[in-house]
């Protein structure tokens, strides 16, 4: 479906997708399909000024990751940008909870986002306790679109 100008698309990764909702320039919220979104779901031609992916992409498996950051640049606009929240480390495990979590450095992050066209502008790190009690290193990066491209599929 086509969003309107100034709107906000939120998918909740793990959420209830009752709970997805479209935000308007109003303030008004609309509840989306009830179907579960991913990202690979973004529509070709869809442009974005920016995605936030808060700790959801850590439990896409590890070979998947450039494909489906190669497809959220293609939703960029030119400029815009790419929000990533995931825990840093190396490994791939699931938590106690029995859920996937591939950890990544921030150099191995850089180069993933890299190959999909986009330049990391910002990272930030910070200690936190996982949902299963264990300690975890979360980092946080910022990522841009050069201005004059388009990316992805085009």
């Amino acid at each position: 479906r086509a969003l309107g100008e100034g709107a906000v698309l939120a998918v909740l990764a793990g959420q209830d997708p009752a709970q997805e909702r479209e935000v308007g320039q109003e303030g008004h919220v609309r509840l989306a399909t009830g179907r579960k979104h991913g990202f690979l779901d973004l529509a070709p031609g869809a442009r974005f000024d920016a995605v936030w992916a808060s700790f959801s992409l850590q439990h896409a498996p590890r070979a998947a990751l450039p494909a489906i950051l190669a497809h959220v640049a293609g939703t960029l606009r030119p400029g815009g940008r790419l929000c990533l929240g995931v825990h840093e480390g190396t490994e791939t495990l699931r938590d106690r909870l029995g859920r996937l979590y591939c950890h990544h450095t921030e150099a191995g992050m850089t180069a993933l986002l890299r190959a999909a066209g986009l330049a990391v502008t910002e990272a930030s790190f910070e200690d936190d306790t996982g949902y299963d009690g264990r300690p975890i290193r979360c980092m946080t990066l910022t990522a841009a679109k050069p201005r004059g491209t388009t990316g992805g599929w085009e």
